[in-house]
């Protein structure tokens, strides 16, 4: 429910009768906010609970990226600048190899998660949309 905003100036009112009305007026409005606190007020825990997921599941899949990026410019300089054992550089390009893997499989999640982010703020415009009675048009 969007909220009304109120003249508060006094100028048009010239005898108590309008003060009157402007006050019940006014009571009316502070009661259905009120009431509209009180629907939203259940939904709090799951709302944050969710944001809450949300945000921890984006913070941990950007730092998995990257992670595995810098594991990949270390493993990546370390070839550079030649090894002189051959074991050694087996080893630093078995390494470059899964950083790899894990960065293409991190960046792939974070992708789908981003998704699965848009389309459930897309969802919820939808659902105000029909609640206030207005569409967007996309």
């Amino acid at each position: 429910m969007p909220v009304q905003k109120h003249d508060i100036t006094l100028a048009g009112i010239t005898n108590t009768k309008q003060l009157d009305e402007r006050i019940a007026a006014l009571k009316a409005a502070v009661h259905m906010r009120e009431m509209h606190l009180n629907e939203s007020l259940p939904k709090l825990p799951g709302e944050a609970l969710k944001k809450g997921l949300i945000a921890g599941t984006d913070l941990f899949l950007l730092s998995k990226i990257s992670l595995t990026t810098t594991g990949i410019i270390s493993n990546a300089l370390s070839l550079l600048l030649k090894s002189k054992e051959k074991n050694e550089e087996l080893h630093t390009k078995d390494k470059l190899k899964s950083n790899s893997k894990q960065l293409g499989f991190f960046s792939g999640l974070k992708a789908a998660f981003n998704m699965f982010k848009y389309n459930l703020s897309q969802k919820k415009e939808n659902a105000e949309s029909v609640d206030t009675g207005t569409q967007k048009i996309a």
